[in-house]
């Protein structure tokens, strides 16, 4: 017990595992769960939903519940291929739906270690002593960049993959003698770890971090000024990312489809692109990180969301990454014989390339590059590029603690100086709080605790044992300790949990308890909507709840109704059909009455409402609404989707719009304009299909209130037909008279096409990878 305790002492993984476990402990707490922004609106209730679909034995291609319909699997931050995030479908099946939700948890924090321990091991192979290993493992890992984004799972899934990817990068450019695989031409361990980071659900980190890697690995080329090297170096990269891309195609090909149907397949406008931009003011939280307050204790007071410009990597290791420079600009044998000269510039000008990006349109760099250069457009927030700078800065201060040690002469005086100076600040933080009660309180408390970790570094600094000493283990252990005490005040309170109870409720407020939502959907308006999430439950500059969160449970903010199975014609995807965001504006652009009734159309029996006479604060408003499948005795067609909106729009202020449907193409010759009829008709709907039995004495229409994509097919009578768009964003079919069995089935060729190649490339690699050996043995067997 002894031997294994020491052994935990001396490993430098076991302060990046406490550093991961205390950093969000409260939501590794049975009975607790993250709650606040994505997590709730977005990432548990997808998984509960696709859980849900797995269980009945369906592949979870389609969202049935939000937004009238609309694909799931291709919801590319869902991740549903991504192979650690199964883990809460096997808590699912222990635990239930509860079990599923404390598993976003377990998944967090295993990821934020995950990152830890990649840095520790890029450091380890670049040949930095373990205390700089734990620094640059606890610097990047515990960062603001990840503990302020601790709901934004898909990004915390992908980001802790960015020191892997560079760990099997560096084996190509510079393989590790004796390491076989790191030598052949498709190097597995870099497939494996980028076809992980692109199943991760994140494509915005994803990009930055490929562009990271071959800059890393064109620089190690360059370094070793042999063309042909790094010539094959390249290529192998290359090989290596289409093999990534080929494994993970099962989930980018559906992917990339939806992006082309969505709203954002002509890229971001640049209003859009460029919001949340670096607020340059918070490159003083690179200092002190809640200078201008915290959401997470309620004080914060700065622009925009805070999450967006956290980059705070603790006080100790910026303080060394910026004593980088003063090593660099040196003149004496020492820095000559520097084997990190090169990494250092390196870092540091990928420093200064993505602080630039990341001021967005506060500089001229960044729009110039939306409006010239390919893939600029295609995101928005340009202060995510500081994900490269929080990178750099933990790897430089890594670096950096090489030259922390053996202080004497000058460097001890200077440290004794720096000491003074933090004794200053806390004096001085002090003293603003007594004589200055107008100045903003986050001041003086974010210079008095940058005052006292700066002593404490100072102090640190004067004792630092020479290397293999006993008392150096003491020190590490001591440096950690400050660099994770540091990182979690910094962090406290930005990942606020709940009672997983409240993700379980069923709606039992006054204005709903009494509401059947089974037969229809519910709508909210776009302002409402707003109002109610950023106003109410989850406000940017606190994220302290202001009232029970069982209000906010039993809310149906999409996307909380797919805990409860509710369906609503409102949806909070990241990627949602473009013809759908049209229809959704178009729609609130009508007058009330028209607008009531185009809502009964398409199936909307329930108009929630911010209100704040009741507990709840939302009210209901009844509808009558008609079925999701209709019957459409008369047609009227139109050549463009523009033509279709306009005849929709006529046909509301007419009686007896319940009977047509607008169909988009040419007219049919052969089909009658209108003939009325009710015919009997039964269907049964699941989320990738509908079936419909009816019998009817005229031919006609039969309309689908769910979105039309492709990959939908009908067949009538087990023969395939058109399937016409209606009504802009609807589906429809003709019947001709008589019996027949309609059914609608969602099958996506791209799915099926993904899964093949993806399949494929897998048992290539496999082969690949272990050919050698088989050929190994075969020639040791014939011998």
């Amino acid at each position: 017990m002894k031997r294994l305790f020491r052994r935990l002492l001396r490993s430098v993984y076991t302060p990046i595992i406490l550093g991961g476990i205390l950093s969000v402990f409260p939501a590794l707490i049975p009975g607790r769960a993250l709650y606040w922004g994505t997590a709730s609106l977005q990432f548990i209730p997808w998984r509960n939903l696709a859980f849900e679909q797995i269980n009945q034995g369906v592949i979870p291609l389609w969202n049935n519940l939000n937004g009238m319909g609309a694909p799931f699997l291709a919801n590319y931050q869902m991740a549903l291929f991504y192979p650690p995030s199964w883990l809460t479908f096997v808590f699912g099946w222990i635990g239930g739906t509860g079990g599923l939700i404390w598993a976003f948890g377990i998944l967090l924090v295993a990821h934020i270690i995950w990152a830890g321990i990649g840095m520790v091991r890029l450091t380890k192979r670049l040949g930095v002593s373990e205390t700089g290993q734990v620094i640059a493992g606890l610097a990047f890992s515990l960062s603001g960049y990840w503990l302020a984004r601790g709901s934004f799972f898909s990004m915390i899934w992908a980001g802790s993959w960015i020191p892997w990817v560079i760990l099997a990068s560096s084996n190509i450019a510079n393989p590790v003698e004796g390491n076989v695989s790191a030598k052949r031409f498709v190097p597995t361990f870099f497939v494996i770890c980028l076809s992980l980071q692109l199943l991760a659900g994140h494509a915005q980190l994803t990009w930055y971090s490929i562009l990271l890697v071959g800059s890393w690995v064109l620089i190690g080329c360059l370094r070793g000024k042999d063309l042909r090297k790094g010539g094959i170096s390249l290529a192998r990269l290359a090989a290596g990312g289409v093999m990534a891309v080929a494994i993970s195609a099962i989930q980018l090909i559906p992917t990339a489809e939806y992006l082309m149907n969505s709203q954002r397949a002509d890229a971001y406008a640049f209003e859009q692109a460029m919001v949340y931009s670096f607020w340059p003011w918070r490159i003083l939280t690179f200092v002190t990180p809640n200078l201008f307050g915290s959401p997470g204790t309620g004080t914060y007071w700065g622009y925009a969301a805070y999450w967006e410009d956290a980059v705070y990597i603790g006080l100790i290791p910026i303080i060394l990454a910026i004593m980088t420079l003063f090593t660099l600009f040196r003149k004496n044998k020492e820095v000559k014989t520097d084997s990190f000269r090169i990494l250092k510039w390196y870092l540091l000008a990928s420093v200064i390339l993505a602080f630039c990006l990341a001021l967005g349109d506060n500089t001229p760099i960044f729009p110039w590059l939306y409006n010239n250069i390919p893939t600029f457009n295609m995101f928005q927030a340009p202060t995510r590029w500081m994900v490269v700078t929080v990178f750099a800065f933990s790897l430089l201060a890594g670096v950096q603690s090489e030259n922390w040690r053996n202080i004497t002469g000058r460097k001890r005086k200077r440290w004794r100086l720096a000491m003074v100076v933090a004794s200053a600040v806390v004096i001085g933080a002090i003293a603003a709080r007594v004589f200055m009660p107008d100045i903003q309180t986050t001041f003086s408390q974010a210079f008095f605790v940058a005052g006292i970790i700066g002593l404490i570094m100072g102090i640190l600094s004067l004792r630092a044992p020479k290397i293999g000493t006993q008392f150096e283990l003491v020190w590490r252990w001591v440096i950690a300790g400050v660099i994770i005490v540091d990182l979690s005040i910094a962090n406290w309170g930005l990942n606020p949990t709940t009672r997983i109870s409240n993700y379980l409720i069923s709606p039992t407020t006054p204005s709903v308890e009494k509401i059947n939502f089974s037969d229809s959907r519910i709508y909210l308006s776009t302002s409402d909507e707003y109002l109610l999430k950023f106003k109410r439950f989850l406000r940017f500059s606190d994220l302290r709840p202001i009232e029970d969160l069982s209000n906010y449970f039993a809310s149906f903010l999409p996307n909380l109704n797919l805990m409860n199975n509710v369906s609503t014609a409102n949806n909070f995807d990241p990627l949602t059909p473009e013809r759908y965001s049209i229809f959704i504006r178009w729609v609130e652009s009508l007058p009330e009455i028209e607008q009531k009734n185009q809502m009964e159309q398409i199936n909307i029996g329930w108009l929630e409402k911010r209100v704040t006479n009741n507990v709840a604060g939302v009210s209901f408003e009844k509808l009558d609404p008609m079925m999701k499948v209709q019957w459409k005795p008369c047609v009227d067609w139109a050549l463009t989707p523009e033509n279709v909106l306009e005849k929709m729009k006529s046909l509301l202020a007419q009686d007896g719009r319940e009977n047509w449907v607008v169909l988009e193409g040419k007219p049919k010759d052969n089909i009658r304009k209108c003939n009325y009829s009710i015919p009997e008709m039964v269907y049964t709907e699941a989320s990738n299909h509908v079936s419909i039995k009816i019998q009817t004495e005229f031919e006609g229409w039969i309309f689908l209130a769910s979105t039309w994509y492709p990959g939908w097919n009908v067949y009538v009578d087990g023969n395939k037909q058109e399937n016409f768009r209606a009504d802009y964003l609807f589906q429809a079919v003709h019947v001709p008279k008589g019996s027949h069995s309609v059914e609608w089935r969602y099958e996506p060729k791209m799915f099926i096409i993904g899964t093949i190649l993806s399949g494929f490339s897998i048992i290539l690699l496999l082969i690949w990878h272990a050919w050698p050996g088989l050929v190994k043995r075969d020639s040791k067997e014939q011998r």
